[in-house]
Parts: C-alpha cells; sequence; structure tokens
C-alpha cells in the first residue's frame, strides 16, 4: 500500500491535524522495511510533530529498537529534544529499555544533557530504579554529582525512593553524601533510611 501511495506521488512529509509525518506514524509499530522505504523516498527523518518529538522519540517510546537502529542508521539526530527538551536518552531511561539505552549510548547519545528540569539520564534511572541503566550510564561517563534546578543529584532521587541498591552503586563512584540541597538539610537529614545501607 504504502509503495502504491508512493508511486502516485503521494507527500511523503504531509502532516496529519497532529502534525505527525508518515515516518514519525510508522515509527510507532515494528515495520522497519516501511521505515526504510519512507527513508528512502525522501522523508525528512528529523521531523519534528507538535510536541517537537522526531520519529527517533516515538521508536523508543513503543521499544521498538530495530526500528530506533535503521533511524540511526540513516543519520537521525540523536541528541535532538522534545518540547521537555528530552533526548531519545532520556526516554528509553525512563521506560527502563536496557537494550535501547545501550544503543543510543554506543551510538554517541550525550550522557549529560539535561531536560527541561535540568535532570540527566543518570537522574531518571536514579528515580525510577533502573540499576543496570544506571551503571550503564556511568561506565560511559555520567555525571554523578551533578545538580538539576532543583539543586538535586542522582543520590537524592535514588534515597527519594530509597532505593538501596542505586544508592550504593552511586556510593561507590563517588557520590556526595553530604551535598545540600536547594533550602534544605543534607540528604542524610532528609532521608534517614540512609543508614540501612549496607557495610
Amino acid at each position: 500500500m504504502v509503495e502504491l501511495l508512493l508511486s502516485y506521488k503521494a507527500k511523503i512529509n504531509q502532516r496529519s491535524m497532529w502534525g505527525f509525518t508518515p515516518l514519525q506514524l510508522t515509527a510507532h509499530n515494528h515495520n522497519t522495511k516501511t521505515i526504510e522505504l519512507l527513508l528512502s523516498h525522501g522523508a525528512k527523518i528529523n521531523a519534528k510533530d507538535d510536541d517537537r518529538s522526531t520519529a527517533l522519540h516515538h521508536a523508543v517510546r513503543i521499544h521498538n529498537l530495530e526500528g530506533v537502529k535503521v533511524l540511526l542508521s540513516y543519520g537521525a539526530k540523536i541528541n535532538e529534544k522534545d518540547d521537555q527538551r528530552k533526548t531519545a536518552l532520556h526516554i528509553a531511561v525512563e521506560y527502563g529499555f536496557t537494550d535501547i539505552s545501550e544503543a543510543l549510548v554506543l551510538h554517541g547519545a550525550k550522557i549529560n544533557e539535561k531536560d527541561n528540569c535540568g535532570n540527566t539520564a543518570l537522574y531518571i534511572a536514579a528515580f525510577c530504579n533502573h540499576k543496570e541503566i544506571a551503571k550503564l550510564l556511568i561506565s560511559h561517563g555520567a555525571k554523578i554529582n551533578e545538580k538539576n534546578k532543583s539543586r538535586k543529584t542522582a543520590l537524592h532521587f535514588a534515597a527519594d525512593k530509597k532505593g538501596i541498591e542505586i544508592i550504593e552503586l552511586l556510593i561507590s563512584h563517588g557520590a556526595n553524601i553530604n551535598e545540600k540541597m536547594k533550602m534544605v538539610e543534607t540528604l542524610f537529614i532528609l532521608h534517614p533510611s540512609m543508614i540501612l545501607i549496607k557495610k
């Protein structure tokens, strides 16, 4: 059907009423052949919808690993940001997609990019208690003690969620346990549960 429409000179970058291009809509399913077909006929790979999401953002959200790989191989801008200033990596980490997170990191995604709240991928991994992704990010240069706009670090997020394993991971890689947040006391005062850390 897609090939037929293209043969009749269908507008390949025509937007829907929600601002989606055919490529972005195709990225919502796992048909990589259609993604490649559209790209080979001139689909704009980095076009953004009304939420400023690209096809790469959409592929990540539905855990379309093969689609992500195809888009990257065709030159998708890996660090493009949506209207919340989230990159594809932010989204993959938030959803707990370790395989896509790894693919993005290995393809050169910027580990320490911040969203509109100043959160990096590591903050999100700590908040969502995704230990394996946190380990991946740290091994590729994630800044442990970087602060967001509220002056929170990844360790504060891990403590908020009582993620003992991630707390241990962060501390073992140099997290500052006495780091102060904006207008509050230290992590130990805020989170007495920290004493549960294994010796």
